[in-house]
């Protein structure tokens, strides 16, 4: 191997180094800050946009015998819907556009898909608030962008907002007709002063 060829190969290894600590570096430093970042614009958008169409639902139903109705469309925290059937994001500057998400609530609990990400849960309360157990999240390589529990954290922030809002707080969940029944009390008569 002459002199010129040994030089050649030390500036290609060196500058192999460099690019895989380069590489390195950017996944264990950086990306966890970039889908962080990410999942907390995502998580935002949702819960702000449940909180609005659930608190939407929460003050129409004014039944008195304290349970409310929430309906799959309540929870619904698209911004955009077309007709392209394909779901999706677009986050930009902390500007989030959520298309075409599908929210569906069966016997077996709620069903929440988004792009490549599915979340399945059972509702239920735990001290006063509404939570999801039994959780199951899938997700291709999109939702590997976001932290796993984005879709859960989203919607129970939005409704859990909704409620307070209202000034009620759950005491029980139950699923009926494919809707989310909540008995609820108000939050005033709960605080023991």
């Amino acid at each position: 191997m002459s002199g010129k060829q040994k030089v050649l190969l030390g500036i290609t290894l060196g500058a192999l180094l460099l690019c895989s600590a380069g590489a390195l570096y950017g996944y264990f430093e950086l990306w966890p800050r970039v889908t962080g970042h990410l999942s907390d614009a995502l998580e935002n958008e949702i819960a702000t946009t449940v909180e609005r169409t659930a608190g939407y639902a929460l003050a129409l139903d004014s039944s008195d015998d304290g349970t409310v109705r929430v309906a799959a469309s309540d929870l619904d925290f698209s911004t955009v819907h077309d007709d392209t059937g394909e779901s999706g994001y677009d986050i930009t500057n902390n500007d989030v556009t959520i298309y075409n998400a599908f929210v569906e609530i069966r016997p077996d609990g709620l069903h929440v898909y988004l792009s490549d990400m599915e979340l399945h849960g059972m509702p239920g309360i735990v001290d006063g608030q509404f939570v999801l157990h039994d959780v199951t999240k899938e997700s291709g390589v999109t939702g590997k962008l976001f932290e796993a529990d984005v879709l859960e954290s989203g919607l129970t922030r939005g409704i859990n907002a909704a409620l307070a809002n209202a000034s009620l707080r759950p005491v029980d969940v139950a699923i009926v007709n494919n809707e989310l029944y909540l008995s609820v009390e108000s939050a005033a008569s709960s605080t023991i002063t």
